[in-house]
């Protein structure tokens, strides 16, 4: 189940809004004041990490996606799914975006300004609350094949560890982590490329050899060769992009088959 949820604003972490209605036993409670705790410490370092990842620990599960300007933040069961936590995200995100736009995001100066959109957020994790019924409303198969093909990063509880002085970092120097790029299976434009690629690669192979043998009749010719050996270049330069693509469609593949 989702535990508590928030948005943050990426350059300087002020909490925009959070979800207050959440279940108050003692567990609960326990679980979503240490839970806060570490969003404070994830929202100090928003900039350096990618728009999707995860921190677990025992108790619960972080999931987080962040635009250019916010990040939207949810705490889990361990149990939980991550592909609905994900969903659950993606709803909120949108509805957000619509309902703020970048200008307003940045003329906020006080916390959790935008406390009237906690309607929603308690709306919506409502209807995240069952996962068993839910999975038969929604389309998770997106959701699905894109974490599968670019799976959340996962933060580690040491990378964002308290050290002195307030909120600081045990590793200072770990490098900012940047979004790997997406593998997709080609397009039919792309095999439609890869054909007149390789219909190239033919006819300048052709054509090379063809100069070639002219240039061994035609001794006074002496440039027939030089011509020759550009189009086998060329033709090799189009067996390299075939190949190149061939190769990332396999990648994507066997990602997606993971």
């Amino acid at each position: 189940m989702v535990l508590f949820a928030i948005i943050y604003r990426v350059y300087d972490g002020l909490p925009l809004v959070a979800l207050t209605d959440f279940d108050m036993g003692q567990n609960h409670h326990i679980k979503v004041k240490e839970a806060h705790r570490y969003t404070k410490l994830l929202c100090k370092r928003l900039e350096h990490f990618p728009d999707r990842c995860s921190l677990q620990t025992d108790l619960f599960i972080i999931h987080f996606i962040r635009s250019p300007y916010t990040c939207f933040m949810s705490v889990c069961a361990p149990s939980y799914p991550a592909v609905l936590a994900f969903c659950f995200l993606s709803e909120i995100q949108k509805e957000f975006i619509l309902q703020y736009d970048r200008a307003k995001v940045n003329s906020v100066v006080r916390p959790y300004a935008f406390i009237e959109f906690d309607i929603f957020l308690q709306r919506t994790k409502q209807k995240f609350g069952n996962p068993r019924t839910l999975t038969t409303k929604l389309n998770l198969s997106d959701m699905s094949e894109e974490i599968k093909l670019r799976p959340p990063y996962l933060v580690t509880v040491e990378d964002i560890e308290t050290v002195s002085n307030g909120i600081a970092y045990r590793n200072t120097q770990r490098p900012t982590v940047t979004p790997g790029r997406r593998l997709v299976p080609n397009t039919w434009l792309g095999w439609v490329a890869v054909l007149l690629n390789m219909s190239c690669a033919f006819l300048n192979l052709t054509r090379g050899m063809s100069v070639i043998n002219d240039g061994h009749f035609n001794l006074t010719d002496s440039s027939a060769y030089w011509s020759g050996i550009v189009f086998v270049l060329a033709s090799l330069a189009c067996l390299y992009q075939v190949r190149q693509t061939a190769h990332k469609y396999m990648e994507a593949r066997a990602r997606a088959w993971n």
